[in-house]
């Protein structure tokens, strides 16, 4: 993998994408000028340089830039939630970030954008 200075690439157990599909472990793309979603891959168990290993689960969901889940939400409700709402097309795409994988534990405080988790 290229690194390019203006990109950040964060590995994760589980994605979530925008439209409530769930992904085994990832890697997901994030523009530092415009802190929007670039893209997202399978993590292909390598070492890359340049990807910080985050570990939990990465939700994605659209701008503008308020947490999609709240405390006392669980994954499995953002899940079901996405999975019946339909996005415009050209929706910019933030990530958010939680250090849980269990799909079903009520989230105890809001999310955090992943690039101010781990700068």
């Amino acid at each position: 993998m290229k690194h390019s200075p203006s990109l950040a690439h964060y590995a994760c157990h589980r994605l979530i994408d925008e439209q409530g599909k769930l992904y085994a472990s990832s890697v997901v793309t994030i523009d530092k000028n415009t802190r929007f979603v670039v893209k997202f891959t399978p993590f292909d168990h390598t070492e890359s340089p340049f990807t910080h290993w985050v570990g939990g689960t990465i939700i994605l969901g659209q701008a503008p830039f308020t947490s999609p889940l709240l405390p006392g939400d669980s994954i499995s409700h953002y899940i079901e939630r996405m999975s019946t709402t339909s996005l415009p097309h050209g929706t910019h795409l933030v990530a958010w970030y939680t250090p849980l994988t269990d799909l079903n534990t009520q989230l105890s405080s809001s999310l955090v954008r992943i690039e101010e988790n781990f700068q």
